[in-house]
């Protein structure tokens, strides 16, 4: 399952119970792979519960790891009972209160999982000028990790991290990005393979310097070694584009999509691959400007990216939730206010393709989300475990206030609320 959400996706295959492995210590691994590995469900402990929002979720079918506002924590038993994660370092919170206040939480931490369970989290460490980034085999009981320095803490800017890409269980990408201008997007590309030991810039949009060449400071998926895709725009009203690289970043191309005019295509996400099969969801922006008019158009390839087609086009309001467990199922919600007034009512659509676009089936919200949708909430994040369970945060549009953390057992066609609460750590 793909998840670079944050902002973004994240490649989520399961929370593995591997051995404990030295700091540095290369992970010899397969190649990526998005199957969720199973994992047995097992009580939650302490009695001293207190309830906790959830903004972002990953899970493997009872395991998972979530973020809150107050940190990082992982579930044993379906996202209903969270234990704190304790990272190495200052805490979340201490980090949120450091940093300016339009710097959220979200942006201090990228939560990725790697095909074979590792957890990754990236902290900024404002007054040591450096990005840590860590990593556990075992859910948070043993962490590893090491340091990278960045000319980007120069500017005397926040930086933070666009997201993060895997591949096996010791490569990976990190592209961060300073605090900028409307008109333009900096930002650097680093890649670790020894398991995030240690790091070497590989790309950076400043020019005149080493590795200089990244067209934007966007997201990054990488689906080998030497190939892989960056997004951004220039400018915060202009639309995303994507480029290709075949060598390891150090050249890059535009890709160009047919079936639209380029100027009406913004790249939603960087591709996301299941073998050679990929997926790339891209936003068609309509000439009346009218959010009714928007649509997400799911791009295909079966050549792992040379080529690319649309498929069928589903109505979506700008800045659709997305989640595919594979190349032929997705999820697109759409959620959007006809006035940005407190307390205005959301109206939106879940929308589910099974052949990868071609046909698309429409899951009206009913019952608990119905309700919710009426009070100003809307879905902010999708996560299938499969083709009928998955779950879904919510917040409201207007205020981003957090919402209840929903659950569903038949495709999303109706939700249950949970109720997480937070337990001692054992």
């Amino acid at each position: 399952m793909h998840k670079w959400r944050i902002s973004a996706a994240i490649i989520l295959a399961g929370l593995t119970g591997l051995a404990a492995c030295g700091t540095g210590t290369t992970i010899d691994a397969p190649a990526p792979s998005v199957a969720k590995s199973s994992s047995s469900p097992r009580s939650a402990q302490g009695s001293s519960a207190t309830a906790l929002d959830v903004t972002n979720l990953w899970m493997s079918t009872h395991d998972g790891v979530g973020i809150s506002p107050e940190g990082m924590y992982t579930t044993a038993d379906g996202g209903r009972h969270w234990t704190a994660v304790k990272l190495p370092g200052p805490s979340l919170t201490v980090l949120a209160q450091r940093l300016p206040s339009e710097i959220a939480p979200s942006n201090l931490v990228e939560v990725g999982i790697a095909p074979e369970g590792i957890v990754w989290t990236v902290k900024q460490i404002p007054s040591q000028d450096k990005l840590d980034v860590y990593w556990t085999p075992n859910r948070g009981a043993t962490w590893y990790g090491g340091a990278l320095t960045t000319h980007l803490f120069s500017l005397g800017v926040p930086v933070w991290v666009q997201n993060m890409s895997f591949l096996g269980g010791h490569q990976a990408w990190l592209a961060i990005q300073p605090q900028h201008t409307m008109n333009s997007e900096p930002g650097d590309l680093w890649y670790s393979d020894s398991a995030g030991k240690t790091w070497r810039r590989i790309a950076t949009t400043t020019p005149g310097t080493p590795s200089a060449g990244l067209p934007e400071g966007g997201a990054v998926s990488f689906r080998t070694t030497t190939q892989g895709w960056d997004m951004g725009s220039q400018t915060s009203t202009t639309a995303n584009r994507l480029w290709q690289t075949q060598d390891g970043a150090q050249h890059w191309t535009p890709v160009v999509l047919p079936g639209y005019a380029p100027s009406r295509l913004s790249v939603i996400t960087p591709p996301q691959f299941f073998g050679k099969q990929g997926i790339l969801p891209v936003e068609y922006w309509p000439s009346s400007g009218k959010t009714a008019d928007y649509a997400t158009v799911l791009y295909r390839s079966t050549n792992g990216g040379q080529t690319w087609m649309p498929s069928t086009s589903v109505p979506a309001s700008p800045s659709p939730i997305i989640d595919s467990i594979s190349a032929t199922t997705t999820w697109i919600w759409t959620g959007y206010q006809n006035n940005s007034y407190a307390g205005d009512p959301v109206y939106g659509v879940l929308a589910v393709t099974t052949d990868g676009g071609t046909h698309w089936s429409p899951r009206t919200p009913t019952g608990l989300l119905r309700r919710l949708m009426t009070q100003g909430y809307s879905i902010t994040h999708l996560d299938f475990l499969n083709r009928e369970q998955g779950w879904a945060t919510t917040a409201k549009l207007d205020t981003s206030q957090t919402g209840p953390l929903l659950e569903t057992h038949n495709g999303g066609r109706s939700w249950q609320r949970l109720n997480p609460t937070r337990v001692p750590s054992p």
